[in-house]
This record gives structure tokens, sequence and C-alpha cells, in this order.
């Protein structure tokens, strides 16, 4: 999906209009109080509310309407409590600000900058910067935060722009901005219930993960699914063989054993009665000169992408109306962990010695750790106040590690809730950083289905014992799709890794990495700290998988750097 916007304050621009000529195939829309939106997706306006994105009814499962007549009430409050899907929300207000709200699922990117007579806003950088008339920049605290702590994102980034979050409402005016995050849902403030049948509870799982696949295929004819047999992936094919969509699965394997899952793919596609596509991950593909990531207002490291990107732009399912399907987020939704957390939770709110023992037995076998160890890690998180964002300060300067960082606006306001519930919270606002991989204008949509609203607003209502119930992880939605999977998969304790593809990567590329970094923008601007010699650094980085993983970091963040700073606007 990409879209452009523009918000001119009345009085200030009468006619708003792109500064480029329309992207091919964007539909035009337009709402009074200075608002006008373009978009290759559906537009649903119903005034003063304007959609971008699929709009489904919370209560059918159904897809709304192009004027949103499905709605019992005019405005952006109904249209949050009645709906989901991968959609963005715009609405302008009485007193002329613009409200802007991000759907929870993540599935609509929302990036905007200020100019003096208005509000830009895109679904990309690069849409955002074609139209807006404004040139990009590096910012430099963005990217220092971004090196150190990756896997958090604030409303800040790493060039001259901002984003809404998912779940997250923002107020824009010229006087300036305010922030309500509206995710987490209510329901994951509140104590989990306790004392609900677990049977009830997994067959209400499946059936709202099924829904909300149905609902989100609703709009494809056919659709390729990125497929590795895994738990996750395998979930969202079972729930598209139940639809009316024509569904491809497509595998990827690496040049490893750990890269190769094409026997859990090919047997559950077999079970499911679905074609299956396999395809090899190539060095070949990898271009270190360009970055992977054009649209994007800050780097991605995930070089193993423009495989995928030649295998899925190749395959016949994804053109003419197709979508990529992906159960990227299945992990973070289904409360993947491998620690004393659900425990730790137990000892906050106690329910009884029954559940206690059973649960501290289940976190022994799913982590193999010993009855006493498990207990003090327990201890030790249910101690703990807050949640700490994964810090990284390798071959960065002095200066550079000790840059304040931005405080966590969202979980650090949190108070009085369960550490395992917060560190779930953490693993779905983790995933969002994954879920735009490709520079939408190579590739059709890729969907995220099971980050859909209800799905998370439910997961996020449980307590997190219930997850590794039996030793085992994401237990529930294991137990939920019996039946609808083949138990080899189902209950597959294993997980691939890319790791053999990037240590042929860095063995073949490794040395022209080095050179880059040790003679590029980073280097320059103080930002690394490396004094070593290219030999040494090399063998350190095969020594050191946290060292070869971080050259990857700073080589991908050099060329998105050089992308960026030589951006020219396309002639008109």
């Amino acid at each position: 999906m990409r879209y452009v916007a523009s918000f001119f304050v009345r009085g200030h621009v009468s006619t708003p209009a792109l500064r480029h000529p329309e992207p091919k195939g964007f539909a035009y829309a337009k709402v009074s109080g200075g608002l006008s939106v373009w978009s290759d997706a559906p537009i649903r306006h119903r005034a003063p509310l304007i959609t971008v994105g699929a709009v489904f009814d919370r209560a059918s499962f159904k897809g709304l309407d192009c004027d949103l007549s499905g709605l019992r009430q005019d405005g952006l409050n109904t249209l949050k409590a009645e709906t989901f899907g991968p959609y963005l929300a715009l609405e302008v207000a009485d007193n002329g600000t613009l409200r802007v709200y991000r759907d929870p699922s993540g599935g609509a990117p929302c990036y905007y900058l200020q100019t003096e007579d208005g509000f830009w806003l895109a679904s990309d950088a690069d849409l955002l910067f074609t139209h807006s008339g404004v040139h990009p920049s590096v910012s430099l605290p963005g990217l220092i935060e971004h090196l150190r702590r990756p896997e958090f994102q604030n409303e800040g980034t790493c060039l001259n722009v901002k984003q809404v979050r998912p779940g997250e409402q923002v107020d824009l005016s010229l006087s300036g901005e305010v922030r309500a995050c509206l995710f987490p849902p209510a329901s994951s403030l509140r104590p989990p219930e306790l004392h609900r049948a677990y049977d009830d509870i997994k067959a209400e799982l499946r059936a709202l993960i099924l829904r909300s696949i149905k609902a989100y295929a609703s709009d494809f004819p056919h659709v390729v699914v990125s497929f590795s047999g895994g738990l996750d992936s395998s979930v969202v094919a079972a729930g598209l063989a139940q639809t009316s969509t024509k569904v491809l699965l497509h595998t990827f394997k690496g040049p490893d054993a750990k890269g190769d899952e094409t026997a859990f793919a090919a047997e559950c596609a077999a079970y499911l009665g679905l074609s299956l596509e396999i395809d090899t991950l190539s060095i070949d593909d990898v271009d270190l000169s360009a970055t992977i990531s054009p649209h994007l207002p800050r780097p991605s490291t995930s070089f193993f992408l423009p495989s995928l990107l030649r295998g899925f732009s190749t395959s016949s399912q994804t053109r003419t109306g197709g979508a990529i399907f992906s159960g990227n987020g299945g992990d973070s939704v289904f409360c993947f962990m491998h620690s004393a957390t659900p425990l730790a939770d137990l000892m906050c709110r106690p329910s009884g010695l029954t559940p206690f023992m059973q649960t501290w037995a289940d976190v022994q076998k799913l982590t193999r750790a010993s009855a006493t160890e498990v207990l003090r890690r327990a201890l030790k998180t249910a101690m703990a106040r807050g949640y700490i964002w994964p810090e990284s300060n390798l071959l960065l300067s002095r200066d550079t590690s000790s840059s304040r960082l931005t405080p966590d606006s969202v979980l650090s306001s949190l108070e009085g809730i369960l550490p395992g519930r917060l560190r779930h919270l953490a693993l779905i606002r983790r995933a969002h950083n994954t879920f735009e991989p490709f520079a939408p204008w190579r590739t059709p949509p890729v969907v995220h289905p099971l980050m859909a609203k209800p799905i998370q607003a439910f997961c996020l209502s449980l307590p997190s014992w219930m997850w590794v119930s039996g030793g085992k992880d994401r237990s529930l939605v294991r137990d939920a799709f019996e039946g609808l999977l083949p138990d080899s998969v189902r209950l597959r304790k294993s997980k691939g890794s890319p790791a053999g593809f990037l240590h042929a990567l860095y063995r073949a590329k490794g040395r022209q990495m080095i050179e880059r970094i040790r003679h590029g923008y980073l280097r320059r601007e103080g930002i690394i700290d490396i004094s070593t010699g290219p030999d040494a650094l090399f063998s350190e980085g095969f020594r050191n998988p946290r060292v070869m993983h971080r050259f990857f970091e700073l080589a991908a963040t050099e060329v998105w750097i050089d992308h960026w700073r030589n951006w020219r606007r396309p002639r008109t």
C-alpha cells in the first residue's frame, strides 16, 4: 500500500496539489479542511473521516464499504472501537487539527514532516520527499540511537521525518503535536483471565486467527505465502487453505542444514493440499553498493531480502492483484518466551499452589534449566522494574556510547502490570520493525495477518503461563491448530536460521564491507571507533558472531546514508 497526503492549514494554501505527477495507479480523494489524499490502496470516506487501506468490521469480520456505512456513528473514535485492518485513518477536527491514527497491526506505515503551511504524510520516505518539496537529511542523533538500540523505535527516525507508531494517534497542528498511545489495548492492562477453561481459550484463539486471515485474504484473488514450514507461516497457510483465495507457498533454503527447512515445508504443503515453490538464497543477489531499504527512514540489515525479492517477483501469484502473506509477528503475538518470566508472573499475582507448581515444571522443561535456576531467575524478574531494551555499543566511539538515549514513552509509563505482560508488549513492538521489508514499488503488498488487532488484543489478555503449558513455547496456538497442521510441524521445536547464508556472504564480501566501513561516513563523523587493520577486523568477524553482525549493520548503514545524501527528486 502506498499513499501520500497533504494537510494545509486554512488560510495558507487554498488548492493543495502534489509537487510531482501522481504515481501511476493512484486514486484521488479530497476532504474539506485542507486534507488531500492520493493512494493505490482503497480509500474510504465518510466526512470528516478518511481511511487508506483495508478496513474490517470487528463484529462480522467483513470489509466496510467505501463510504464506511457500516459504522454506527461518524468519527474516528467509532472507527477505532468497531474496526480493524491494515489501515491509516485521517480526520480533520472542528478546531482545524489533523488527527492521524495508525491501526495497531502496523500494516499501514505513516511518516510525516511539517512545512511552513502544513504537513505532508506518506507510506514511505521516498514518496514523502518526492512530493513534499523537502530534501532529506540524515539525523545523527537518530542514527546513533538506531545503532545502539536497533530493536527500539520511537517517533523519531534516522532522517528529518517522524513516524506514527502502530496503535498511536497523533494530532497535528502548526502550533505543535499531541501524541496519544492507544497501544497496548486496554485488555492488556487488566489482570489476566484466570478462570476460563484452557480448551475454551484455544477454541476462541483458533476462530479469531482463521477469521482474521480470511478477512485479510478477501481483498486478493491469489497470494504467495512466504513459507518456512515453521509454526507461524504454517498457521497462515492453514488459514488461507480454508478460503477461496488461490494460494502458492514459496520457501527459500540456505547453504547449510539450519537454513534448509524444505522437508518441513513440503510435508506441510502436502498436508494442506497447496503447491510449493522452492528457491535458494544466493549471495550473488546482494549488491553492497545499493541499499536494501531505499524507502525507509532507517537502515535495514536483512541481506537475504534481495533473494526473496527475486523469488517473489518471478512468481505468477504476485502479479495482477496478488499479495505476499507472511507469518511475521507470530512469535511475538503468540508470546514466544524461553525464560522464567511466566513463573515470575505467578509470584507477582499468586493463583494457588497448583498453577505455580505446574508452571515451574513447564519452564524447567522448556528452558532445560534446573528447578533452582528457574526459581532464581523468576525471583530476579519479579523484582525487576520496567523493561530495558537491548543495547549494544560494540565498535561505537566513546562519545557515541555515552550519548543520552530517548526514554521509551510507552512501556515506561505502564505501571503495575505483570513482567510477562510487559515483555509480551515489547515483543509485539519489536516485531513492527520488520514489517516494511521491500521497497513498495518493487513488490505487491506484504500482509501480516497474525498481527491483526483482534488477535493481538486476545493474546495480550491471556496470562503468560498459558503460553508455556506442557513445556511448549507458543503452546496455545500449537494446541489450537491440532488437526489443521501435521504434528511434525505443529509441535516442531527447531527453528531455521539464515546464519549459514550470512557466513557465506561474509566470507565472500566481508573484506569489501570492512573497507567501506573504514572509509565511510560513520568513521568520519566519529560515530564508530575502528583503529584495527582490515585483516584483523575480518578475522575478528569470523571469531565473534556479534562482531560479524555489527559489520553487516555498519555496512548496510553506510550504503543507506549514501543513498539519502545523494537522493534526487525524480524529474517530471
